[in-house]
């Protein structure tokens, strides 16, 4: 098991809520990963101290998706390719997948 595996993976112009509960492949640099969608990643409201003020509320439904790697493999840094089994709509992208009520003052 490695000592670390959690990872970050910064993926632009892809729509994440519909990958909830599939299977999807990124490609980059000739290497495959498979992955599992999981949940919605919420910010930490620490984002405002480690950050800077107002990081959280601008992050919020904005945080990504929980994955679990179904393969191994190694990505590239730059562009890749999501590969999808759900029709994905790029113009959804940037749009906050959820925005739940705050618990913070």
């Amino acid at each position: 098991m490695p000592c670390s595996p959690r990872r970050n993976v910064i993926l632009r112009g892809a729509e994440l809520v519909p990958l909830i509960g599939q299977d999807f492949v990124l490609e980059s640099g000739g290497g495959r990963v498979a992955f599992h969608g999981g949940r919605h990643a919420h910010p930490c409201a620490w984002m405002d101290r480690v950050l800077a003020p107002g990081a959280h509320k601008a992050m919020r439904g904005r945080g990504g998706l929980r994955c679990r790697p179904l393969s191994s493999g190694v990505l590239q840094r730059g562009p890749a390719v999501l590969i999808s089994p759900v029709r994905l709509d790029p113009g959804r992208a940037s749009a906050p997948s959820v925005l739940r009520p705050s618990r913070l003052p």
